[in-house]
């Protein structure tokens, strides 16, 4: 989403409405798109993106500018985060695994479908 943002400036005013809409979903309102997501996997790693939708916050360390600041500083910042975040990595891997397992059955059911259909 950064770097969307610094290329299309424009968009800014839609991720800031996304922003507020997910800031109010204890009162049913939720945003469905990369703003929803991208706050759940800041709340995984312990961060917190609630005061402006231009500043994340984390605990025990400076805030995190969404779109301004050194873009490879930026990059480390997130990089450390995920490599010292060894639940994320479990719970990424399962997920993965859950899915690629998901993929194989739906497949072996649609080909066990396809093969009943051809005519003798």
């Amino acid at each position: 989403m950064r770097r969307l943002l610094q290329k299309r400036p424009e968009l800014q005013d839609k991720v800031e409405l996304s922003w507020k809409m997910e800031n109010k979903r204890e009162l049913g309102m939720h945003a469905w798109g990369p703003v929803g997501r991208i706050r759940e996997v800041l709340r995984n790693w312990g961060w917190e993106w609630d005061k402006s939708p231009w500043m994340i916050q984390r605990k025990g360390q400076s805030d995190l500018p969404l779109v301004d600041g050194p873009n490879e500083w930026w990059k480390r910042q997130i990089k450390s985060t995920i490599s010292r975040c060894s639940e994320c990595k479990v719970k990424n891997k399962t997920n993965f695994l859950r899915k690629r397992k998901s993929k194989k059955r739906n497949s072996m059911e649609s080909w066990k479908t396809n093969v009943r259909k051809i005519p003798l």
